[in-house]
């Protein structure tokens, strides 16, 4: 498994090239993105299509040795930990969790009870395909009479047994950003996501609903 860095910057650029090529088959009205990471690739291609964003929340169920590998992972030197995230057990250990916590939010109701006909999920990476499964069954669901697609920056080999990703930008390959814990743009990127989450439910306070 190939594993590259990119920071925020370049990320951007990329994915704002990455959108020009999208739009020549495809133009969404509404993107949908895993958070927290899928903010970072969703937000140059909200910029490229003009269109709003909203996100969900997905994780795996907490448990004990999560957070102990927390912990751990802050200590590992960022070689090690390059090898370790490029390893194939690393996927197989993952493989048969199909587990997944979803929270959606009033924010997302909001947005995803408009007459959109065009709705692009968008996250960082997809490697088991169990969270982008789950994600995209909840949007379809919700979307019956529109076009779902879905945009994956990273997709590792496999995940096509439980779904096709769309349009991807690297195939086999983990590329480290500021979404991780041990980058030095890591609490800038917080920033900026926590600073759209607000901005957003400020917006959808003013035409209330209910979920």
């Amino acid at each position: 498994m190939e594993y590259i860095h990119k920071n925020m910057e370049e990320i951007y650029g990329d994915c704002y090239r990455w959108a020009e090529d999208i739009a020549g088959s495809y133009w969404p009205d509404l993107l949908v993105f895993v958070a927290k990471s899928g903010y970072l690739f969703a937000k140059p291609l909200s910029d490229y299509f003009r269109c709003p964003m909203v996100d969900v929340l997905v994780s795996r169920p907490a448990s004990g040795a999560k957070d102990v590998l927390k912990g751990i992972i802050k200590l590992i030197p960022q070689k090690t930990l390059d090898r370790i995230l490029g390893s194939k057990w690393m996927y197989a250990f993952h493989e048969k969790n199909d587990k997944r916590d979803m929270v959606l939010t009033e924010r997302f109701y909001q947005e995803i009870n408009k007459p959109y006909k065009n709705v692009l999920i968008v996250d960082d990476s997809v490697d088991t395909g169990w969270t982008a499964k789950l994600v995209k069954e909840t949007i379809v669901e919700k979307k019956r009479d529109g076009m779902v697609k879905l945009a994956s920056y990273c997709v590792i080999s496999g995940s096509e047994k439980r779904l096709d990703v769309d349009f991807s930008r690297y195939k086999d390959t983990i590329v480290l950003t500021g979404t991780s814990r041990k980058s030095k743009e890591y609490e800038g990127f917080l920033a900026e996501y926590d600073e759209w989450v607000k901005n957003a439910d400020m917006k959808q306070e003013g035409y209330g609903g209910n979920a």
